[in-house]
């Protein structure tokens, strides 16, 4: 069953990504996000403070649609075949939105204070991809 919240996000999703390979991120608000989802300026600003919570919630559904799939690698693998195994899975389901993810990759410079906000949550996710392929998560 499919989440309420996550029946949200995907116009979201879909409006910024759209709009990113467009403008480039910096020039792309979370009003311009909310009139390109079909959501009010009040609900999408209710549901995300700021346009790197749009982007965490893109790496969230990455997560989830990776996790339904069956593991890219056979168990005999070393670790870090298991490791790029399940980087190149995630980057096969990102490669539809490559203009998107490059202007948003090209413009985080421009918003240090986002990329530090988002931090633990990108640490969190590394973290799961480390496990999922049988590595501590912990320690340098």
């Amino acid at each position: 069953m499919t989440d309420k919240s996550e029946d949200t996000d995907e116009p979201v999703i879909a409006a910024a990504l759209r709009l990113a390979a467009e403008r480039g991120w910096h020039k792309v608000s979370l009003r311009d996000i909310a009139e390109g989802s079909g959501l009010g300026d009040a609900e999408l600003r209710r549901r995300y403070a700021c346009k790197m919570a749009v982007l965490l919630s893109h790496a969230q559904a990455i997560e989830r649609q990776a996790a339904a799939l069956e593991p890219p690698f056979d168990a005999e693998d070393s670790p870090r075949d298991r490791l790029f195994e399940l980087l190149m899975q995630r980057i096969d389901l990102l490669n539809p939105h490559q203009a998107a993810i490059a202007a948003i990759l090209r413009d985080l410079p421009r918003d240090p204070v986002g990329v530090i906000a988002a931090a633990p949550e990108i640490l969190r996710l590394m973290a799961g991809i480390l496990e999922a392929a049988g590595l501590p998560a912990r320690g340098p």
